[in-house]
Order: C-alpha cells, then structure tokens, then sequence
C-alpha cells in the first residue's frame, strides 16, 4: 500500500540511503513478524511489571546470591520443623480455652 509520503520516504531510500549504505536487502516478512512478536512480549513484560510488584521485582531477584538463597531455604526448611510443635500447643490452647469454660 502506499501512503501520501510513499514517493518521499523512495526517494530517500534511493537518493540518500542506498548511496551511503548501499543494496541493503529488506526485511522478509517472516523476519518483521518475528521481531514485531519479540517487541509484543517485551512490552507486555513491561506492562506486567508496572502492574504488578512481584513481577517488578524480577530483575532485582535475579541479583540474589545462591549462598543467600541457601540461607533463606535453610530457615524455611526449620520453620517447617516445628510447625507439629506448633500445631501441638495450637491444639493445648483449644483444649484449655475450652475446659476453662466449663
């Protein structure tokens, strides 16, 4: 399709363009697809970190030490271990609440 600056934009092309740069092929349509899906993605990572704060965090997360991330698994992992000591007392705490209303 041409447009109302078809015959400006060849002309550049033709005038300025090619002399400085040369023959260069064009970009097949295949190839401008391809690009265009890479940009629709990169801009709807974007879109997706303004909205949302996780997302956001991707980059930074990313600069996070393995030996801080053993840390952190490493007290999750001791978290867990206590929680039927925990869930014990939470069970004690019904039983007393409970009798002490008798």
């Amino acid at each position: 399709l041409r447009g109302p600056s078809y015959e400006a934009l060849e002309a550049l092309r033709r005038d300025v363009v090619a002399p400085l740069l040369g023959q260069v092929p064009a970009l097949l349509e295949e190839a401008y697809r391809g690009l265009l899906a890479k940009a629709e993605r990169a801009i709807a990572r974007r879109q997706a970190a303004e909205e949302d704060r996780v997302v956001a965090l991707e980059d930074e997360l990313r600069t996070v030490r393995n030996k801080l991330l053993d840390e952190i698994a490493t007290t999750c992992h001791r978290d867990l271990e206590l929680k039927p000591r925990l869930d014990a007392l939470d069970e004690l705490e019904k039983l007393l609440s409970t009798s002490a209303g008798f």
